[in-house]
């Protein structure tokens, strides 16, 4: 595991896998202080260079409106980014999100389609949905 220190050199030096490990901590306070803000501004850095799993986690603080106004347009936004890059939590979560008809219109078709591409993925719980 990489120091704290280590892991903000390379984040600043624009290493995005290391500007969304920095999100992470921040969001969920581990080892630092919980800090919404900072961990939005290094997810939004990592995501401006397509990194999926900083677009997913926008997604997730969009839609659980984690330090953010809950936006359900915006997590669907960024969920579809992160889809587009082979996340399959972002493709599961898309999935749902037709299949409800949240922050969207429900759309059988496109929910059935995100769950398969998740489900071919290996997403256990897309299988167990696919059922």
């Amino acid at each position: 595991m990489m120091t704290l220190k280590a892991m903000l050199s390379q984040a600043k030096s624009g290493d995005a896998s290391a500007q969304t490990q920095l999100g992470i901590l921040y969001a969920e306070g581990s080892g630092v202080t919980r800090d919404y803000k900072k961990a939005r501004s290094w997810f939004e850095q990592a995501g401006k260079q397509n990194y999926a799993d900083a677009e997913y986690n926008l997604g997730v603080m969009y839609g659980n409106g984690d330090g953010v106004v809950r936006d359900n347009k915006k997590a669907l936004t960024w969920f579809e980014k992160a889809a587009e890059h082979g996340h399959i939590g972002a493709r599961y979560n898309l999935g749902m999100i037709y299949s409800q008809g949240i922050g969207t219109a429900k759309d059988p078709v496109r929910a059935t389609f995100w769950f398969e591409l998740a489900g071919q993925d290996g997403s256990w719980k897309t299988n167990i949905r696919l059922a």
